[in-house]
């Protein structure tokens, strides 16, 4: 007498996992980004300096800079690091050639900028489920002009207020920016957010970190100033943590309605 084979569970009962895999070699830049409105109107960007794979982690520069004729051009950007490479490459050579041809960079810069990332996605088809979250700023080295910021995420640049972010640690550094920033209260406060945000945002985020690169863009006048992550960090350390900024203040100050008790 033949056994009887055992029950077999239908297919759907038990579906085969499918676990989305970052593949080895496929870098990427998560990255907080933030341009801030200086006091004088300048500008000061802050990138974070980790890239990683999905397995490994290691420092690079993301503050991409260069300078066509008249105008300082700053990028940075989240993203795969290939594309963003490619992207930047692309944006260089493309000012550049404009400028060799005779056009004004400065005036046509918004034209120049939308013609690479138009070709960019259009070669890239995978940029169209990740796409590139930019930040461009435009600083002219002409008087009179000060530094001209725009950001998005994919093919749409659109000039960005007083604050903007991109990155995975962007929502935590739009909550604290929004509540803390402000452009009138100058560089001395500004310096003091920005450490904060950029701490917290280190702290809180998966794939920022190896602290920031810091650029003061045409701030007052035509130069920039650059401030690596030791600097950074030399400035941080100066800042409360939030727990000893706020309970000291609670307990001096915070009340709750009689009916809580004790």
């Amino acid at each position: 007498m033949t056994a009887p084979r055992p029950c077999a569970f239908p297919k759907s009962a038990y579906p085969k996992p499918k676990p989305k895999i970052q593949r080895p070699g496929r870098c990427k830049r998560m990255t907080l980004a933030a341009a801030f409105r200086t006091f004088k109107g300048g500008v000061l960007l802050c990138a974070d300096r980790q890239e990683d794979n999905g397995i490994q982690k290691w420092e690079v520069d993301k503050i991409y800079h260069f300078i066509v004729h008249d105008c300082e051009i700053f990028l940075v950007s989240s993203g795969f690091s290939a594309l963003i490479v490619n992207a930047y490459t692309r944006i260089h050579q493309h000012f550049m050639a404009a400028d060799a041809g005779g056009i004004d960079v400065v005036k046509d810069h918004w034209r120049l900028l939308k013609e690479c990332l138009d070709s960019i996605y259009q070669d890239y088809a995978e940029l169209q489920d990740n796409p590139l979250g930019l930040i461009v700023v435009i600083a002219p080295l002409l008087p009179g002009m000060i530094p001209m910021v725009y950001a998005g995420m994919g093919p749409v640049l659109s000039p960005s207020g007083p604050y903007v972010a991109t990155g995975s640690g962007k929502a935590v550094s739009d909550y604290l920016a929004h509540r803390l920033y402000k452009q009138e209260h100058g560089n001395h406060f500004l310096a003091l957010v920005a450490g904060l945000i950029c701490r917290e945002v280190e702290y809180a985020t998966l794939g920022v970190g190896f602290g920031f690169d810091w650029v003061f863009i045409h701030d007052g006048d035509k130069s920039r100033r650059e401030l690596g992550p030791d600097m950074v960090k030399e400035i941080q350390a100066g800042i409360a943590s939030l727990e000893d900024a706020i309970f000291p203040y609670w307990k001096e100050h915070a009340t709750l309605p009689a009916w809580f008790g004790r």
